[in-house]
């Protein structure tokens, strides 16, 4: 039971009307999180311009979606370091659709995720989204269905030997053997 009742619809409903504030926070923590990734994992300006874009864009769309069926059992979102901001539109998705979503984060996450989550939990006051301090795996919901940010495999891509050497290894960074996958 949520403090949005025991009815699915209204913790989406809820969901919905703090949809704006969400976008407020990550843009207002983006600084902070570009620092972070910068530090963390190494990615340059326009990576990290990219990351925080595309997270942006992924809630906005979610913003204007419809979401029919409301309700299902609770789910559990997990935040990995090396795919940072996935789990922000993951968990909010889940609680459009009227689902309890607990937020779990590796050892090393973007803490601004966690920071972002945990301010929305409060203000969604109840046990709609909970978020427990990265690191700590071992908690009551770890037992919940585990949906969305899987880890990615590794690439291997190949490069001619008659290849211009430096633009191959700038588009196989901006392509896809960026540190985030």
């Amino acid at each position: 039971m949520t403090a949005h009742g025991d009815r699915p619809e209204r913790l989406a409903a809820a969901a919905r009307l703090l949809q704006q504030e969400l976008l407020e926070a990550l843009a207002l923590a983006s600084d902070a999180i570009a620092d972070d990734l910068a530090e963390r994992l190494g990615m340059v300006a326009w990576e990290r311009e990219e990351q925080i874009g595309l997270a942006q864009r992924r809630l906005q769309q979610l913003r204007e979606q419809r979401f029919d069926h409301h309700g299902g059992e609770p789910v559990l979102v997990r935040e990995l370091r090396a795919q940072p901001l996935e789990a922000l539109e993951l968990a909010w998705r889940e609680l459009r659709c009227g689902r309890r979503v607990h937020v779990e984060s590796e050892a090393g996450a973007c803490p601004g995720v966690h920071r972002i989550l945990r301010d929305m939990a409060e203000l969604l006051g109840g046990a709609g989204l909970t978020v427990t301090a990265p690191g700590i795996l071992d908690h009551p919901q770890a037992s919940w269905r585990r949906v969305g940010v899987e880890p990615r495999c590794e690439r291997v891509a190949l490069v001619q030997d008659d290849a211009d050497h430096e633009l191959a290894a700038y588009l196989l960074a901006r392509a896809c053997l960026r540190r985030t996958g």
